[in-house]
């Protein structure tokens, strides 16, 4: 393809992912990132025209993460100037970015420096979420060597002591002290929630006491280094194809016509090597890339059969809604954070997953962690009796015993992932059910879908519901806002 068909392609949104022209901008990445600039400077002079829900544009969004991607150094300023913009323009313009990715666009455009971030983190003028990502960038640069850890922290403290009232910035001020091991910051963390300028519904002081009793300056370090290596874009494909935004495949068994092998029993999965050193970390992306492949072909057709047998049958109806859900989450987080497919998950994996990734990522209702046992004990029981998986009884026992744990650590905010964080602590009118106690529902394809407002949400420059004629911004925002 050609830069210009390439960029045709970018412009508007479509349900489909447009994979070849992301792969067209990859092979000609020098020829393109002038470009992609272009386009970003563009938002900066009409950012009326991207902000708006109408105009359907898109060509933004791929031009932010693939710079992020080439970690073209020379749009860090752009970016960040972008970030600054007030109000609740940087949201709508980029959406979720802001608070899922931009603390990585952040760190992979900053070329190791990371004073306009420091700046962007101090600007009490721009939007809370990005100034938030600053903090979370300045993390991880003490992870890739950017920057001290003891720079960091007094960094922090800094600001931390500048804030004069409880905000989701001082909260996750306070999450970024804690994520660094905060031993010399306790004095004023403890004074920022003396003085009720912390946010507790962000982070309690005793998450900030129980990090200090329950690992090592190196034990969190080392946890904030798998969480980069988890968010990092390896796979430009596979970071793009699984928005919610695009459509997605039919499951892959379908697709490929699998068959019960002659003894009628499901075939055995390719298993990945144990080779690698995970002390040292895992950065062979082709080898990572085609066995994750793999692996989740084997989930696909495993839980095809799986599903017509008696197995699931036995489950309760809601257990069912969740099992697909569930266990290919199990099984993909297996691979993606412990490097062991089917065939070798063991102890140490399966408390990773529980204690660990499950109640900081999936963001749903407690009922919904009360199905996982159950669901992932009829399936390992199915593997067994279909020769599949071996063994599986001691970790059926151990996934049996881990299972209160992890609904307490689900219930435990001090063991949600920043994201998870904003969305469990939001209380924007409609939003949360108070009634039934429930944050999210599913819809049929199992996708998490929060509560829908009883009246639609207005976009902040759409007309507004008063009838005045004017943008909803510029007329009745500010009013709502006070009442909510």
């Amino acid at each position: 393809m050609t830069i210009d068909q390439i960029l045709a392609a970018f412009k508007f949104y479509s349900k489909q992912y447009q994979r070849e022209a992301v792969q067209g901008a990859v092979e000609q990445r020098e020829k393109i990132t002038p470009a992609l600039m272009i386009i970003l400077e563009d938002v900066l002079h009409d950012t009326e025209k991207y902000a708006s829900n109408q105009s359907k544009l898109f060509n933004h969004i791929y031009a932010l993460h693939l710079l992020a991607y080439f970690k073209a150094e020379q749009a860090h300023d752009l970016i960040i100037r972008l970030a600054s913009l007030p109000d609740e323009l940087p949201h709508d313009i980029f959406g979720e970015t802001i608070t899922e990715a931009l603390a990585i666009i952040f760190l992979r455009t900053c070329g190791g420096c990371v004073e306009k971030i420091k700046a962007l983190a101090s600007n009490n003028a721009a939007n809370e979420f990005c100034r938030s990502a600053a903090l979370k960038a300045i993390t991880y640069a003490v992870i890739e060597d950017f920057l001290e850890r003891e720079a960091a922290i007094e960094f922090f403290v800094k600001l931390l002591a500048e804030q004069r009232k409880p905000t989701f910035f001082s909260g996750a001020l306070v999450c970024s002290l804690r994520d660094l091991y905060p031993k010399e910051a306790m004095t004023q963390i403890k004074r920022s929630y003396d003085q009720g300028i912390a946010d507790c519904t962000v982070i309690s002081y005793a998450a900030c006491e129980k990090a200090l009793k329950g690992s090592s300056q190196d034990e969190s370090i080392k946890a904030l280094r798998e969480r980069l290596y988890e968010l990092q874009i390896h796979n430009i494909h596979d970071y793009f194809s699984c928005w919610a935004c695009f459509d997605q495949p039919q499951n892959k068994f379908s697709e490929r016509g699998v068959n019960l092998s002659a003894n009628g029993k499901m075939p055995k999965s390719n298993q990945p090597r144990k080779a690698l050193d995970k002390a040292v970390g895992f950065n062979d992306e082709e080898y990572f890339e085609s066995h994750f492949e793999q692996t989740s072909d084997w989930i696909s057709d495993a839980l095809y059969f799986f599903e017509q047998s008696d197995d699931f049958s036995q489950l309760l109806e809601e257990q069912q809604h969740d099992a697909g859900f569930l266990i290919s989450l199990f099984f993909e987080y297996c691979y993606s954070y412990c490097l062991v497919g089917p065939g070798e998950i063991d102890e140490e994996a399966i408390a990773e997953i529980m204690l660990d990734v499950f109640p900081r990522k999936i963001s749903a209702e407690l009922s919904v962690f009360e199905r996982f046992s159950p669901a992932i004990e009829a399936f390992l029981t199915w593997c067994e009796t279909q020769g599949v998986m071996k063994n599986t009884q001691e970790l059926l026992n151990y996934i049996h015993e881990l299972a209160p744990e992890m609904i307490d650590n689900a219930r435990d905010p001090y063991s949600w992932g920043m994201a998870k964080s904003m969305m469990m602590g939001a209380d924007f009118p409609g939003f949360i059910d108070e009634e039934k106690d429930s944050w999210f529902y599913r819809n049929d394809n199992h996708n998490l879908i929060p509560f829908r407002r009883e009246t639609p949400k207005l976009g902040r420059n759409e007309p507004c519901a008063c009838g005045s004629g004017k943008k909803y911004k510029k007329c009745c925002l500010a009013q709502n806002e006070t009442l909510a």
